[in-house]
């Protein structure tokens, strides 16, 4: 899927049989849809608009009618990413196959070099010391977490089946965390949740564009500083 790299709340929920998009009212028409390639918009993709404020509520959104679909089970696996992500279109197959069919939400784990290689080092330090740090107080709730995987948090691309897109559906936080959480939610009431590696590069004008600057080392330390102890207080809440 062609990105839309200047729309940060785009969000896109997959199946095997077709696709939602949903964007802000104010991108729709003028960016994000032209930016969707034909050959998506031939497989079924169906554009909606956006009728909360802000990125969860396009993730919340999306989620309830990527459900709703024609064609989807209990058991389909719904994908989500940002469309920016470009790359992790051509993973998801490869992430998704031969999987113990007891899992219920995929965690995508960006593998290295490509991570190192194709990210801002501001952001390559930041995501891997709030990786590191959740996933050291998952490590400490041995009983409500049994067998949690280390995960990378930060990377964002996740997918669940469709049984379980309640817990996105329902969680009323209002940023990452509406992506992050719910995957706490769902371990803790019995869904197998699995860390699967990918060979993602993120575009090169990311990079270029980001490495350096002092407003996007703003937002990574925003990121670690205000996110990180909401979805660190959701671990610890079991």
């Amino acid at each position: 899927m062609s990105g839309c790299l200047e729309c940060t709340h785009c969000v896109r929920i997959a199946h095997p049989f077709g696709s939602s998009l949903v964007c802000p009212e104010k991108r729709l028409g003028n960016s994000c849809s032209a930016m969707i390639p034909q050959g998506l918009k031939d497989r079924g993709a169906a554009i909606h608009q956006q009728t909360g404020s802000g990125k969860a509520a396009a993730l919340r959104q999306a989620a309830a009618l990527a459900a709703r679909l024609p064609n989807v089970s209990a058991d389909t696996w719904l994908c989500f990413q940002e469309p920016e992500k470009t790359d992790m279109v051509r993973k998801w197959h490869q992430a998704l196959s031969g999987l113990d069919p007891a899992v219920g939400v995929v965690v995508p784990r960006r593998r290295e070099p490509e991570f190192g290689q194709s990210y801002a080092i501001e952001q390559w330090h930041s995501e891997n010391f709030g990786n590191g740090y959740l996933n050291a107080v998952a490590a400490g709730q041995t009983e409500s977490l049994r067998d949690f995987p280390n995960l990378d948090w930060f990377f964002g691309p996740l997918a669940f089946r469709a049984k379980h897109a309640h817990h996105w559906i329902d969680y009323r936080g209002d940023g990452y965390d509406a992506q992050m959480v719910p995957i706490v939610l769902a371990a803790r009431a019995g869904v197998r949740i699995a860390d699967v590696p990918v060979r993602y590069s993120a575009e090169p004008e990311m990079k270029a564009e980001e490495e350096g600057s002092v407003d996007f080392v703003k937002k990574r330390f925003r990121q670690l500083t205000a996110l990180t102890p909401v979805v660190a207080a959701a671990i610890e809440a079991g």
